[in-house]
């Protein structure tokens, strides 16, 4: 994963460049047994093209780093409490409402989705009864103050490859997010730009993300190969 502010990677990665010479200062670093893992990745391996990809995602894989939805599920998890409000603005077949819920027990989760297949489908999934489904665009946000607004961008799982998020209502959709979060929360988008739309869709979040005050927001952007999903993890500092 890239893009991770300094000041959360441990000291000893932090001027770690990921080619064939910094490997073994990468072994060092490490307790023996975690030494021999190392050596293991890398052993027999020309570092040309591919073969060098492949020994960056290892050992990105090896530092604790996870794909894309369970990142930023890890945010969640440190971010929200029992009671917190939250919503899930692309609420598909359910699997990332049904989290939020699970994390707030005592709070509440709007899930939105324009799809009503989507919604049926996540009412099969998620028993919990701290929930709302509301079937409209993302545009419409429910009035309130809220810990985390979540966004899964792109198509339904299973659904039609045709219908998926645009680019110009999840932008309108994102600066009303960005008034509701309360300071101290936050805004998850993932995005998907392996399809045409959802390239599109990310250059534009990252254009909207670029464009915020950095004295109002942290900003976490995390990718991890050309056309892999993306994270955009945004903090609010102050209104």
């Amino acid at each position: 994963c890239l893009g991770v502010p300094l000041q959360i990677i441990p000291k000893e990665f932090q001027n770690l460049v990921f080619d064939k010479a910094s490997v073994p200062d990468f072994q060092r670093a490490q307790p023996p047994r975690k030494q021999a893992m190392c050596k293991h990745m890398v052993d027999g391996r020309g570092y040309k093209g591919g073969e060098a990809s492949a020994v960056k995602n290892q050992i990105l894989k090896f530092l604790g780093y996870k794909p894309h939805l369970d990142q930023a599920h890890l945010y969640w998890k440190n971010l929200l409490k029992p009671g917190d409000y939250v919503i899930d603005a692309t609420c598909g077949n359910g699997k990332d409402s049904l989290k939020l819920a699970e994390l707030v027990p005592q709070g509440h989760v709007y899930a939105i989705d324009i799809q009503e297949v989507a919604i049926e489908k996540a009412k099969e999934r998620i028993p919990h009864s701290n929930l709302s489904y509301l079937h409209q665009s993302h545009t419409v946000l429910p009035p309130g103050e809220f810990k985390l607004i979540v966004y899964n961008l792109g198509y339904l799982p299973g659904g039609n490859k045709e219908l998926t998020t645009m680019t110009g209502t999840t932008l309108e959709s994102l600066e009303k997010a960005a008034q509701l979060i309360v300071i101290g929360g936050a805004l998850s988008v993932t995005c998907y730009p392996g399809h045409p739309e959802g390239l599109l869709e990310e250059t534009a979040v990252r254009g909207w993300v670029e464009g915020l005050d950095s004295k109002n927001w942290l900003v976490f952007r995390h990718f991890w190969r050309e056309k892999s999903p993306s994270l955009f993890y945004l903090v609010k500092l102050k209104n």
